[in-house]
């Protein structure tokens, strides 16, 4: 898989493309992974129609020397110096979905990452302000994934990461960011709903299917560095 990802980022040079920073983390995250152990799990959901969530931080290390990597193969193929989207904060986040043990089989369940409410608050609970976001990345429709019986799928949502922005300082994720303090020494959480969804294209329902609620416990962000 390694092989797969490197050439395509070969073909991507020599046809001057140029993935986006949430395109490539996608790219890295799936095909890649890291040998390191998560930055931050948090805690089992309750389970709901057979399944149970959690959310998990991971170090997003690889992805960004694979930027960088791409980008020394670009300026010397003639292509123009680009900013770097990349900061020492930057993670990975990853919901698991695991079939509790059941009777019930594989479980199909709609899913898109980019209709999952997040919220992300300080140690007190009480929530940061959401702010307007946009990004340069294409938007998950609903679909079907199938959890397999007794399995866990490890599904990569997206990077987060610490920005200051227009006089602001934010912690955002896909198209989603909150306002935070620029002190280090203050710890934020953040959670998450994935509910049932109806899919995207007509004449795919299925008549059996995930029907429940996984409200996903906060997990603690790491420490930032800058």
């Amino acid at each position: 898989m390694r092989r797969g990802l490197l050439n395509s980022l070969g073909l991507s040079l020599l046809f001057g493309a140029v993935l986006s920073p949430c395109e490539l983390g996608a790219e890295a995250a799936s095909q890649i992974g890291t040998d390191d152990a998560p930055l931050s799990v948090g805690a089992w959901s309750d389970v709901s129609d057979g399944l149970r969530g959690r959310l998990v931080i991971e170090s997003a290390r690889e992805v960004v020397a694979l930027w960088q990597k791409r980008m020394d193969a670009y300026k010397k193929a003639g292509g123009r110096t680009l900013p770097d989207p990349y900061s020492a904060d930057e993670v990975l986040v990853y919901i698991d979905i695991e079939e509790a043990p059941s009777d019930q089989g594989p479980m199909d369940i709609c899913y898109s990452r980019d209709y999952i409410p997040w919220r992300l608050s300080d140690a007190d609970g009480t929530g940061a302000a959401e702010i307007p976001m946009t990004i340069m990345a294409p938007f998950d429709l609903p679909g079907w994934i199938t959890v397999p019986w007794r399995s866990t799928l490890h599904l990569f949502v997206g990077e987060g990461n610490y920005r200051s922005w227009q006089g602001d300082f934010r912690f955002g994720i896909r198209y989603h960011a909150w306002e935070v303090s620029p002190a280090k020494s203050v710890r934020y959480y953040l959670s998450a709903t994935l509910d049932n969804l109806e899919p995207a294209i007509p004449g795919t329902e299925r008549k059996i299917h995930w029907k429940g609620k996984l409200v996903l416990p906060p997990v603690e962000l790491p420490t930032r560095v800058q």
